[in-house]
């Protein structure tokens, strides 16, 4: 009879090479599609940013050429400045309406008045009159301006707008031809007509208004050919010269999203990897005894030939610990396909010592600790992808009619354990024929579940935790959840309600969270028509309520 291999002989390196590997495969693939994920989550947010932010900062500069250009069009459709400042050029007029008014008033640069010889009769630059013709004094075709503002039809000027540069700065450029009034008694001019330009610089104060409306720090001019970032509007005159572009350093909330998840990915997987060690380590221990047996066995059939039946009964015995071995084998890679629920499910058979003891207390302790982590990161994972798709409009609803009632009592129930490990009683409380609610039933209880955990999870022992169903003041619904926990100081909500925000208090220090649950129930919320509300203060616990619209009531 063949002697069977001996411990630690083939055996093991069967295990190596059907389960480790594959294994180890299986755990980097998926570590590297979850970084691929939010990798590019994460880029696909920053530029939908970044396209929003030089799109709201483009059609600002479109309405500050619309608003010079109204400037000039007022004074270019007005007979007193024409026969002032063309017909008898008056110096005293101009100074007082297009030169230092202009520059006080209006926040002009510069204005020029031209005839139809294109001989400069006014010229002002920062309110000081100046000599010279604006054709040379503009860069970037100024000439362009002029010929398409004399074009204009003889009914009203027509003013025409572009970047110019004028000195060492861009300007915003208007030229207008001068019309009479429909009221005035002057006729219009013959041949080319005289014009009046405005100017604006895009100097520090122009671009701190930018700045300011929409909170765009280091927002400057960049000069032509000098490198600029993503977030940029080009700056083009009229005959096609770049005269620079305006940039401001992006914001990149998906970079921030990415920084914040990365660290607990990361930790998931090597918990993982340590896991999958333990349990391998089981395993190999498992083939080594059944070696033994199959040894043990071997000597016994040597010594006792006529025991067959013996024989027979110690054969089954080593069979069915080999199909033991490779049922457990076979489960073990039927669940590492999903790494974080291989993560809970492996840590749930250390943890309660499914296949026998596991030889120190440690190792029970360590399970405990992995299947908390597990489960508390595949939570945060499920709600920071949620919390990504919501910024930027991609969370949809499965829309149906919802008992709000029944779906909070089951919300209750799932966590009535904590309540009960934490001491805080948990009580409901519903109006008296409530209409059902038009909306998605795992969004609403997931929002219950988010807010009934914060109650939970902020209230001492001892404490109370209600949940009251009612009708709002427009016909509308309402789920209330309040609690006599630590409260939030009234400079602290606002913050509460920011992604991966944690307010510093020392009884709250402790609990888990990554400051996700209250701002993802807002964007849920929010995506039912409603709104969410907060009133707390410190030491007097917190009342949460959320708020649906009426559209969304369905009659009982």
């Amino acid at each position: 009879m063949t002697k069977p291999s001996p411990a630690g002989g083939r055996p093991v390196i069967r295990i190596v090479r059907q389960v480790v590997f594959p294994s180890a495969l299986v755990v980097l693939a998926s570590a590297a599609a979850v970084l691929a994920v939010l990798y590019f989550s994460a880029r696909e947010m920053d530029r939908m940013e970044i396209e929003g932010t030089v799109h709201a900062v483009g059609a600002n500069l479109v309405d500050r050429q619309r608003n010079i250009g109204r400037f000039v069009k007022d004074y270019a459709w007005w007979d007193d400045a024409f026969h002032n400042l063309v017909t008898r050029p008056n110096p005293i007029f101009a100074d007082n309406n297009i030169g230092i008014a202009a520059t006080r008033s209006l926040d002009m640069a510069s204005a020029f008045v031209a005839d139809g010889s294109d001989r400069t009769l006014h010229g002002f630059i920062n309110g000081k009159a100046v000599g010279g013709n604006p054709t040379e004094l503009f860069v970037g075709g100024i000439e362009k301006l002029i010929a398409r503002a004399r074009e204009a039809p003889p009914g009203e000027p027509v003013p025409t707008v572009g970047y110019l540069g004028l000195g060492d700065a861009i300007h915003i450029v208007a030229v207008a031809v001068f019309v009479p009034e429909v009221s005035g008694q002057r006729k219009p001019e013959t041949g080319p007509r005289s014009f009046l330009i405005y100017s604006r610089a895009m100097d520090r104060a122009f671009l701190s208004a930018i700045e300011s409306d929409y909170s765009l720090p280091g927002l400057q001019i960049v000069q032509p050919g000098m490198p600029v970032s993503d977030a940029h509007i080009a700056l083009i005159a009229p005959d096609g010269t770049p005269l620079g572009a305006l940039a401001w350093p992006p914001d990149r909330p998906g970079h921030r999203i990415l920084t914040a998840a990365l660290p607990g990915v990361l930790a998931v997987f090597f918990a993982l990897a340590i896991a999958q060690w333990l349990l391998l380590r089981r395993s190999d221990r498992m083939q080594r005894q059944i070696a033994k047996v199959a040894d043990l066995l071997a000597e016994k059939n040597a010594a006792q030939e006529n025991n067959e039946h013996a024989l027979q009964a110690a054969k089954e015995k080593v069979e069915h610990a080999s199909r033991s071995k490779s049922e457990f084998l076979a489960n073990l890679s039927h669940e590492m396909r999903t790494p974080l629920n291989a993560v809970v499910g492996f840590s749930e058979i250390l943890e309660a010592e499914l296949y026998g003891p596991l030889g120190d207390a440690r190792y029970k302790e360590y399970s405990g600790h992995l299947l908390r982590s597990g489960r508390h990161l595949l939570e945060l994972i499920d709600d920071t992808l949620d919390l990504s798709r919501a910024e930027i409009g991609a969370l949809d609803l499965n829309e149906g009619v919802v008992d709000i009632v029944a779906t909070a009592e089951a919300a209750v129930q799932m966590l009535s354990r904590q309540a009960e490990k934490a001491s805080i009683a948990v009580t409901l409380r519903a109006d008296f024929a409530l209409p059902r609610l038009r909306g998605d039933e795992r969004r609403v209880r997931q929002m219950v579940l988010n807010l009934l955990s914060n109650a939970i999870k902020f209230t001492p022992a001892g404490g109370r935790v209600g949940v009251h169903f009612g009708r709002c003041d427009d016909g509308g619904l309402k789920i209330v959840v309040t609690d006599s926990g630590i409260g939030i100081a009234g400079k602290d909500v606002e913050r509460a309600l920011a992604p991966f925000t944690k307010l510093e208090s020392g009884r709250s220090q402790s609990n888990e969270g990554a400051g996700i649950g209250l701002s993802l129930t807002r964007f849920m919320i929010e995506l039912h028509g409603g709104r969410l509300t907060i009133e707390s203060a410190p030491e007097q616990g917190t009342r949460v309520t959320l708020h649906f619209p009426s559209s969304r009531t369905v009659a009982a």
